[in-house]
């Protein structure tokens, strides 16, 4: 998602370039825990401004390790269900049509349908 427009991104990161720093440095790890942002935070999920043009931090990650999406209709999606917790790890990240990545969050049980805050649990 590109979030260029919204109001006070000229004061993010101020040209420091560590967020970006971070996430090259972190691009070749094989872990399987989570790896979570450790920067600032909007809704849950990492992001930074870089050159002007905020980014999450999963996109730009999964861009580092996967490319560019073959599309717009492509988004970066959470193989561990744990993007609301700020997971960057490259081999959770892949580029998903906004209705795959719906499938995975039905399967995670991570529907956005309270707010994009509460995960689903059934009684």
């Amino acid at each position: 998602m590109n979030m260029s427009r919204q109001p006070g991104f000229e004061s993010w990161n101020k040209g420091k370039g560590a967020a970006v720093r971070w996430l090259i440095e972190h691009q070749s790890y094989a872990g399987d825990d989570c790896l979570i942002w450790p920067f600032s935070r909007s809704g849950g999920y990492g992001n930074f401004a870089v050159d002007g043009e905020r980014w999450w931090a999963h996109r730009y990650m999964c861009q580092l390790v996967n490319g560019p999406p073959p599309s717009p209709e492509h988004e970066a999606a959470h193989s561990c269900g744990r993007g609301l917790d700020a997971c960057v790890t490259p081999r959770h990240l892949d580029l998903k049509t906004l209705s795959e990545n719906q499938l995975d969050r039905a399967r995670h049980g991570t529907n956005n349908v309270f707010g994009g805050k509460g995960k689903l649990s059934f009684l």
